[in-house]
């Protein structure tokens, strides 16, 4: 896997190829969004949220280092909160509150809260892929801790080496009373 170097370099070249493109068709480029499989600051563009599924990236400046090749804005999301974004927008715009669960390479959501984007205090609201869950055989995740749901579930497991699990839910009400009483679990 390449660093943000390699990396940005070659989204760069293939940007600059898209935007001519655009720009002959449509006569100018409005902005240019870059999505991430991991927690973002949108605000800085970076990498934030320590252990990162992209070794070298945290903290990197993607949004100065393209914008020294580029002159229109650019947006740097996580993946699943531009996905959450597209469904809200085009399936159901009115709807205030919503989850948007992913499951593929990871696991994790996207929620609108009050019709907006909801991204949390460092950027991770809705990962839920490193949730653990404690078992006897909780096997070792990406992220390097035991139990995590993505290390049961996610595309990257092995279906051999992760066999399907069953968790015991407590009902909501319960979960309350006991949070409620400072008790984590019910």
């Amino acid at each position: 896997m390449h660093g943000p170097d390699v990396t940005l370099k070659q989204i760069g070249e293939a940007f600059a190829e898209l935007a001519a493109g655009v720009e002959k068709t449509h006569g100018f480029l409005l902005g240019i969004g870059l999505s991430l499989t991991t927690p973002v600051d949108f605000k800085r563009g970076c990498v934030v949220g320590g252990p990162s599924v992209l070794p070298g990236w945290d903290e990197f400046d993607i949004i100065g280092r393209l914008n020294a090749r580029f002159s229109v804005p650019i947006y740097v999301e996580k993946d699943v909160n531009l996905m959450t974004i597209c469904e809200h927008k085009r399936r159901v715009p009115t709807v205030e509150d919503m989850l948007f669960v992913k499951v593929g390479t990871g696991i994790g959501s996207g929620m609108i809260a009050g019709g907006r984007l909801f991204r949390g205090a460092q950027g991770a609201a809705g990962d839920l892929g490193d949730i653990q869950f404690l078992s006897n055989d909780a096997p070792l995740c990406r992220c390097g801790k035991f139990g995590c749901v993505e290390a049961r579930a996610a595309g990257w497991r092995s279906p051999a080496t992760s066999p399907p699990v069953a968790l015991a839910l407590e009902p909501p009400a319960m979960c309350s009373t006991s949070s409620n009483s400072g008790n984590p679990r019910p």
